[in-house]
């Protein structure tokens, strides 16, 4: 189980909204000024309202800190879908757009099958695939958690 901590936004019966701890390696990495990650980054800027709302077992209350866990199988197949089968779609556009129109075919075809690919995920939410879960209250915070309003 992959586990990290965040903080809870707003609670009600049965769900918490949840917004996962600021951690980036591209704050830390010496390398950042020669990364890909870091310049994608920087292009698209950071989400503003990057929360998550959960099934809440444990009944928080917000200002509380808890620890949340992904399935590391659950993960592997959200990351092999994310990453494989644009590539796969991509060679496959490329060869059907080559053997009806050549090379401008190729070009044609493998954008075309990228692009329907990522939409496609995109529509189809693959984040589902790899849904934290709150496990428990983070020992390390305080027992008596300020009740905090962020929005």
């Amino acid at each position: 189980m992959i586990e990290e901590t965040a903080l809870v936004i707003r609670s009600g019966p049965g769900y918490a909204e949840v917004r996962p701890g600021k951690r980036s390696a591209c704050g830390s990495c010496s390398a950042k000024g020669g990364c890909g990650t870091a310049l994608v980054a920087g292009l698209l800027g950071r989400r503003r309202n990057n929360t998550l709302r959960l099934a809440d077992p444990l009944g928080t209350r917000p200002g509380e800190r808890v620890v949340l866990g992904i399935d590391e199988a659950a993960m592997v197949r959200a990351s092999l879908l994310l990453y494989g089968l644009p590539l796969v779609t991509l060679l496959a556009g490329m060869i059907a757009g080559q053997s009806l129109a050549g090379e401008a075919g190729a070009f044609v075809g493998g954008g075309s099958a990228f692009a329907a690919t990522l939409l496609g995920l995109r529509l189809r939410g693959v984040g589902r695939f790899a849904r934290p879960v709150i496990l428990r209250r983070d020992p390390a915070a305080s027992v008596f958690a300020p009740t905090v309003s962020i929005l």
